[in-house]
């Protein structure tokens, strides 16, 4: 079988039998990269509110598809994109709506599929913990995720609230649940007003400083991941 002659400015240029342009560069204009799935970057747009620990809804252009996917709330034509967080910043409450961040398609063992830790949330705990499969609450594969680029991080949020007891918070209690009244500090608020907050312990163990009664009010001060207080005074009893 004859085997053409490609265009280049090479002279006397010809493919040799049994060349495999993927694998050898014999002139500077052969092309250079592996086969295989490409690795597509996009930039995405926060588009939901981060409820999630693992991933947050995105809407942006994806190139696989050569279209936009847009993202609108209970509407099946505007699914928008589930975009897996980097395993350092896998919590609640770390991308507010309308942020815009890189993202790509990621390769690993498990294929095009950013994982998780099995059992941690975030980083594995250690060499033993296994990485796998990444999917929505739905149920469905997730493939992109975003690049940490150092733009984002918890204090995105607001650090001081003021609450209210769900109910009574006792010198034994280590936590109870409560309610955010108000939200002080920079940054946006928190999406969940439904909150836990953490009672200090003193030099006893069991023993703890805070009390109040069902509908007492506090300061507390955020911990830096998903709904936990800690609380800095309360109202006396």
């Amino acid at each position: 079988m004859a085997i053409p002659k490609r265009n280049t400015t090479a002279e006397n240029y010809v493919i040799r039998r049994g060349y495999d342009p993927h694998l050898h560069a014999f002139v500077d204009r052969a092309p250079m990269h592996a086969p295989g799935q490409f690795p597509y970057c996009a930039l995405m747009q926060i588009a939901a509110t981060d409820d999630k620990e693992n991933y947050v809804l995105c809407r942006g252009y994806d190139p696989r598809l050569r279209a936009f996917v847009d993202y609108e709330e209970d509407n099946p034509d505007k699914p928008g994109i589930a975009v897996a967080k980097p395993y350092g910043l896998r919590e609640t409450e770390v991308y507010a709506k309308g942020e815009v961040h890189i993202a790509f398609l990621p390769l690993s063992r498990l294929g095009q599929n950013p994982g998780k830790a099995e059992t941690t949330v975030g980083h594995p705990a250690d060499l033993e913990e296994e990485i796998v499969f990444l999917k929505t609450d739905d149920d469905i594969f997730i493939s992109w995720m975003l690049a940490e680029d150092g733009s984002v991080a918890s204090t995105v949020v607001k650090q001081f609230c003021r609450f209210t007891l769900n109910e009574a918070l006792t010198t034994s209690d280590d936590s109870k649940a409560a309610t955010i009244q108000t939200q002080f500090g920079n940054g946006l608020d928190h999406a969940s007003t439904s909150i836990t907050v953490n009672n200090l312990l003193t030099h006893a163990e069991g023993t703890y400083v805070f009390e109040g009664d069902s509908g007492d009010a506090g300061l507390a001060l955020y911990s830096g991941s998903g709904t936990t207080w800690y609380i800095v005074q309360m109202e006396c009893p």
